[in-house]
């Protein structure tokens, strides 16, 4: 089998507020779906894309975690921070990595990392 690609899909109650979100952290919107009332969208930053699935208010979101592999995470952190957003201390992990994490509208983890020099996994 050979896989060219993953796409993960994260559930939210509100698609235009969560591309919103996502927007002012630095991914573009690549697609709404359908056109009239959309209830999928895609998100993309330096070739790497996920989606969102709109879900009834009613249903409890599936909460996900998503790790993205970033170069220059101090130089990401501050420009988050800048733009008012609340993020998690840059922790030197004991797994090897230098990151940080931030929440989005609908709860899912999303973390900044890149190797702090002693791994590079």
């Amino acid at each position: 089998m050979k896989i060219n690609g993953i796409v993960c899909t994260l559930q939210v109650h509100d698609l235009d507020r969560s591309i919103s979100f996502y927007n002012s952290i630095g991914f573009s919107l690549d697609w709404k779906w359908p056109e009239s009332d959309p209830t999928h969208a895609s998100l993309s930053t330096s070739g790497h894309s996920f989606m969102l699935v709109q879900i009834d208010i009613k249903n409890k979101p599936q909460i996900g975690d998503l790790y993205f592999r970033v170069e220059e995470v101090e130089k990401i952190h501050q420009e988050l921070i800048r733009k008012k957003i609340q993020v998690s201390k840059l922790v030197k992990t004991d797994y090897g990595m230098l990151d940080f994490s931030i929440e989005s509208p609908s709860g899912h983890h999303l973390v900044f990392g890149q190797p702090s020099g002693e791994w590079n996994g």
